[in-house]
């Protein structure tokens, strides 16, 4: 499994990378413009950091986690649990995991002292619109396994006898 996940990683680190990167983006721009909006109060991830570990507001060490999560974390675990292991074609795998992020998250809210996301249903809806919009953007670029064979079949006909050879 994890040698498996080194190679899928290898082929797509750069699709990952864009993906990671876009999908902060907007999740930065929809809480920043969109979210207030919504919940009538701005949501603030690096903020609810700073505050579980009782950092000043003003802390860097917010961002660096929200960063480190959102840019590394979250995409590595799609690439270990979503791109080969989840059913269906990207799209799907992009909405399962958000599923699972999500879910995640909102056990995780309360810990930062936020009660915002599953104490409503606009809350809920959020939080799951957020993660669903980063994972799928992540899933649509990285594509699935299925999908690099099609594309490229003599890497994939090589890859099989080399499997069926062992």
């Amino acid at each position: 499994m994890f040698s498996q996940f080194l190679k899928d990683l290898a082929d797509k680190k750069e699709p990952l990378m864009v993906g990671a990167i876009c999908g902060m983006i907007i999740i930065t721009l929809a809480t920043t413009h969109r979210v207030p909006n919504l919940l009538g109060t701005p949501l603030q991830p690096p903020l609810m950091v700073n505050l579980m570990l009782g950092l000043p507001e003003t802390s860097l060490v917010g961002w660096a986690a929200h960063l480190l999560v959102g840019l590394v974390i979250f995409p590595l675990g799609y690439m270990l649990l979503a791109y080969r292991y989840l059913p269906g074609p990207a799209l799907l795998k992009g909405v399962l995991y958000s599923l699972l992020l999500g879910t995640l998250a909102g056990v995780a809210a309360p810990l930062t002292d936020n009660r915002m996301f599953m104490g409503s249903a606009e809350g809920a809806l959020t939080l799951y619109l957020l993660h669903a919009a980063y994972c799928c953007l992540i899933a649509l670029i990285v594509g699935s396994p299925q999908e690099a064979r099609q594309r490229d079949p003599a890497r994939s006909a090589a890859t099989s006898a080399a499997h069926g050879s062992r």
